[in-house]
């Protein structure tokens, strides 16, 4: 959902670190229960319009696609407010400072601590109270009625309770990163997947044995973000200058002075004085990653899953069977996965005559029409059903 409205501060590129809680095992058969079904019965907002601001690589106009079946649906008309990465957090300060608010818009340039203060003096809608009274059924089911979701999204309210935000929801797949490893080597020297840290070194010793100029692990830059992927795997949710947070026993605490930091740092300096760990392992930048995996100088390594369907084409252009494959996490076992969406960012609604109306669009698009249509479209409309696959 939400998928055009995310705003500049919630851009990131494949190579930062993703939001992510605490690991936890994932089942790629397993989809995430879907919002609730589209209110369609009347259109109380029909031939109201409303203005959105939104940031896009793109120039969206009024006669998009999105905007004809929205209006089709609803009855409400957008005029959008589109303007370019590079200046849509600008223009944010803007509207704030003159207090000369689109309709709705995606939160960018502002922090949740500016959002409440603003909030509180009735800038913009408290979505809370809207969703209690009955407003935002579609997004009540699915933020506030689900303890797990209201949770999250309510942590960053204010302390009366006041929410402004209506978020994106489910933009990323479960996974984003993860461990890779070069299969055909692994059935050249008839070695099993790891399952534990030791059998995880095993893999490496065996893999230094055969390709002794070799350093089986590798890595690249952005520490943090790598060395952090890693240790969510060793139960630990932060390891920078922010704290982590042990949900049993609801306790804020320094990540690096963890036992699961510890357990994973003493598992790399076993792997670096053994020469399995690239001494320019937290260095390498992307196209010194590539080639070191590409050039058997390394034949593991933890990063963004797509860093596959790049390699891989590649690869195979000097050795016909090679093959990066995703592999399992070492640690607990348990996979990082993506949260499905931020207490902090998504869509404000100015407080005004036109907030009824903002306020019926945006719910209509927490439906799972909705939802298809700011997606993956419709049928006939956006795409054909070819042999069982989607074509667009």
């Amino acid at each position: 959902v939400f998928s055009m409205f995310a705003g500049c501060n919630n851009a990131k590129s494949p190579d930062e670190s993703e939001p992510s809680k605490t690991p936890v095992e994932t089942s790629p058969n397993t989809p995430d229960a879907p919002p609730t079904e589209a209110t369609e019965n009347n259109k109380p907002y029909e031939g109201v319009t409303v203005t959105m601001g939104f940031n896009s690589a793109y120039d969206i106009t009024a006669d998009a696609w999105i905007f004809q079946k929205i209006k089709e649906y609803t009855g409400i008309i957008v005029e959008p407010l589109c303007y370019s990465n590079e200046v849509y957090c600008e223009k944010v300060g803007t509207w704030i400072a003159s207090s000369e608010l689109p309709d709705m818009f995606t939160a960018s340039n502002i922090s949740i601590s500016e959002i409440i203060k603003y909030g509180s003096q009735d800038a913009f809608v408290d979505v809370v109270a809207e969703a209690e009274a009955g407003n935002l059924p579609n997004f009540k089911a699915l933020m506030l009625d689900d303890p797990d979701n209201r949770l999250l999204y309510m942590a960053y309210a204010s302390e009366g309770g006041n929410h402004y935000l209506l978020p994106c929801w489910g933009m990323a797949r479960d996974v984003n990163h993860g461990m890779m490893v070069r299969k055909d080597i692994m059935d050249e020297l008839g070695l099993e997947m790891w399952t534990d840290n030791e059998s995880f070194l095993e893999v490496l010793r065996a893999m230094k044995k055969a390709y002794p100029d070799s350093y089986p692990f590798t890595g690249k830059s952005n520490f943090n973000g790598v060395l952090g992927r890693i240790a969510n795997s060793f139960n630990v949710n932060a390891i920078d200058t922010n704290p982590a947070f042990d949900w049993d026993s609801n306790q804020w605490y320094l990540g690096a002075t963890s036992e699961g930091f510890h357990e994973m740092l003493e598992l790399f300096q076993n792997m670096y004085k053994e020469g399995l760990m690239d001494p320019d392992c937290w260095n390498n930048d992307t196209a010194t990653l590539d080639g070191k995996l590409i050039n058997d100088q390394a034949f593991v390594c933890n990063d963004w899953i797509d860093r596959m369907g790049i390699i891989n084409p590649q690869g195979k252009q000097i050795k016909e069977n090679f093959e990066l494959v995703y592999a399992p996490p070492i640690g607990n076992g348990l996979v990082n996965e993506i949260q499905k969406f931020d207490g902090n960012t998504g869509t404000l609604v100015a407080n005004n005559e036109n907030s009824g109306a903002a306020l019926a669009m945006l719910d209509f698009l927490y439906s799972d029409l909705g939802c298809q249509i700011n997606t993956v479209g419709i049928e006939g409309d956006n795409y054909d059903v070819v042999d069982g696959q989607i074509v667009y």
